[in-house]
């Protein structure tokens, strides 16, 4: 029996994805799908995703490329369940992907990445993450963050051992308790929420919040124009280090305009974006 389907909204995309001040190479990666047709759009949703490498500057660029791509296709190759069931297998077989691959390397085999992904279908919002980059939702003017980071010192914070304070300089701050593809199965948080007309989301890796603190993230979402936003926060991760490869994707959710046709939808693609107009770094994917 089909779902019943949500009532569709517009949507709209903005990203940056910026080196940083102190890599030489960027392990993030970015990517989204959006169905061209409207029933697909309807069942299937519209899939959003940032992943932040690890395990050296080539092995987390392949890691986080390939976990990008590979959980775009798992995903709408999948036909059964819910879309949550089917962003969680999809996952599950990103993980299988870079897993594999690093097993298949000659070299040094550590390799995995960061992944945090959201299906906007209607006024459904599904987010899944593995690792500590995050999603965060804005509405209202108030920002909440969705997703728990899956690190060390996440862990020492909820356990009362250090302070959210202590937590910004903590020498153990980068660890990760789970991350995606350095072993044989993983496990994947799963949060759904509702998305209204004039919410945002964000999704974004640690390079932004190792430097730019929930009340700034928030002050900054206030601008009316998304590109502004995105700029404004690599640009604020940039003036206070720069120490890792920073990435931002703002998702804006409208009410659906009637007798307006659909905007075009691009073919597959790679580091061409259709949106923003500064061109995204090595690890981007659009589809």
């Amino acid at each position: 029996m089909l779902q019943d389907r949500p009532r569709e909204l517009t949507l709209t995309v903005h990203y940056r994805t910026d080196v940083g001040r102190v890599r030489n190479h960027n392990q993030d990666s970015l990517g989204y799908r959006e169905p061209k047709e409207l029933g697909r759009r309807a069942e299937d949703g519209w899939l959003y995703a940032v992943a932040d490498g690890l395990g050296g500057h080539q092995a987390g660029e392949v890691a986080s490329r390939l976990a990008v791509q590979a959980l775009l296709t798992a995903y709408y190759r999948s036909r059964q369940g819910t879309p949550a069931d089917r962003l969680r297998r999809a996952f599950a077989d990103a993980n299988h992907a870079v897993y594999e691959r690093a097993r298949q390397q000659t070299g040094p085999r550590r390799m995995g990445t960061t992944l945090v992904a959201a299906v906007a279908r209607g006024e459904e919002l599904i987010v899944a993450n593995v690792g500590d980059s995050r999603a965060y939702l804005v509405r209202g003017g108030r920002i909440r963050q969705i997703t728990r980071d899956h690190s060390l010192i996440a862990q020492l914070v909820a356990e009362a051992i250090v302070t959210p304070e202590q937590a910004k300089t903590h020498p153990q701050r980068h660890v990760l308790t789970r991350s995606l593809g350095t072993h044989s199965e993983m496990k994947v948080d799963l949060f759904t929420e509702t998305f209204l007309p004039g919410d945002q989301l964000l999704l974004c890796s640690d390079g932004v919040t190792e430097h730019v603190t929930d009340a700034e993230i928030g002050s900054a979402m206030r601008d009316r124009d998304p590109e502004a936003i995105a700029q404004r926060l690599v640009d604020l991760a940039n003036e206070r280090g720069g120490r890792d490869n920073i990435t931002v994707l703002i998702l804006r959710a409208m009410p659906k305009r009637k007798n307006r046709l659909p905007s075009p939808v691009l073919p597959q693609k790679v580091e061409k974006p259709p949106i923003s107009r500064r061109r995204p770094g090595p690890g981007s994917v659009v589809t």
